[in-house]
C-alpha cells in the first residue's frame, strides 16, 4: 500500500507499507524500475522496521551484473545520476515475506519504507 502523505508544491513524500500475514495470497515486493522521468535527478528511500533484500540491476540488458543490498532498519538508500537513470531496484519475494541473504533466511514481518523525490515543474 502507497499513501501520498505529503505534498507541498514540487516536494513528494510517500509512505510504503508491507505486512507479512499467511492469508495474503499474492507476492509482495516490488516489482524491478526505474522510478519515472516524472521526478527530478535524486531520490531518497528510508527503510524501517523490517530488513530486507533490494536488487539493483541494470536497466540495459548486458550493461553489468546484479546487485543485492541487505537493508536493515534505519537504512538511508539515496539514488540521483547514473544509479537513478541507469539501474532498475526491486525487493522479489518468491514466496511471501520470504527472502535470503548469505544462505540465511530474513525473519520479515512489517516492513515500512519513506520515500522523498521531487515532482519535476509542470
Amino acid at each position: 500500500m502507497s499513501k501520498i502523505i505529503s505534498r507541498r508544491q514540487n516536494d513528494l513524500l510517500t509512505l510504503d507499507k508491507a505486512k507479512r500475514s499467511k492469508k495474503i495470497k499474492q507476492q509482495l515486493g516490488i516489482c524491478a524500475h526505474v522510478d519515472l522521468l516524472r521526478f527530478e535527478d535524486g531520490i531518497a528511500i528510508v527503510s524501517l522496521e523490517s530488513p530486507c533484500v533490494m536488487r539493483f540491476s541494470p536497466a540495459e540488458k548486458g550493461e553489468g551484473e546484479d546487485v543485492d543490498v541487505l537493508l536493515s532498519p534505519g537504512s538511508l538508500i539515496l539514488m540521483s545520476g547514473e544509479a537513478r537513470y541507469r539501474w532498475k531496484h526491486e525487493i522479489n519475494r518468491k514466496q511471501i515475506g520470504f527472502q535470503v541473504w548469505e544462505g540465511e533466511e530474513i525473519d520479515q514481518k512489517r516492513r515500512i519504507s519513506i520515500t522523498l523525490r521531487k515532482l519535476c515543474p509542470s
